[in-house]
């Protein structure tokens, strides 16, 4: 008797992992989280570089004040030249190109009157800020 009943009784294994769907569903909820996050991390990589623009011009300006007493040229000498002349370590400044001045470099750091863009590395020239009225 004990024979009959074991092979009447079917065994039922569960199959253990995910279906389709639910790997579709993960999936596009996934791919709807980085489509809102992306643009975010970018903007997030843009001032990133120019946090870093700006600590090299203040790096420029502070070197450029450091040395004024021995330069006599007012804020027209150029990065290239506080290199050169030994103020400014060879290859310290990488954001900025060696032919800004330290009159460019201090309106890199006035973020409130002037704007840049980060070209191909490089900080482009600041432009003066144009409030334009809102309406």
């Amino acid at each position: 008797m004990l024979k009959l009943k074991s092979k009447t009784i079917k065994s039922k294994k569960k199959k253990k992992g995910f279906t389709l769907i639910e790997l579709v569903a993960v999936l596009a909820i996934i791919a709807i989280l980085s489509a809102a996050f992306v643009p975010k991390v970018g903007n997030y990589i843009t001032e990133a570089k120019k946090v870093a623009v700006l600590n090299e011009a203040k790096t420029v300006v502070t070197a450029y004040e450091a040395a004024s007493h021995k330069l006599n040229d007012n804020d027209g000498i150029t990065i290239s030249a506080l290199t050169s002349k030994g103020h400014l370590e060879e290859g310290s400044i990488k954001k900025i190109p060696d032919t800004f001045s330290v009159a460019d470099c201090k309106q890199l750091m006035d973020t409130e009157n002037y704007t840049f863009d980060i070209d191909s590395g490089y900080a482009s020239q600041p432009e003066k800020i144009t409030n334009t009225p809102t309406e």
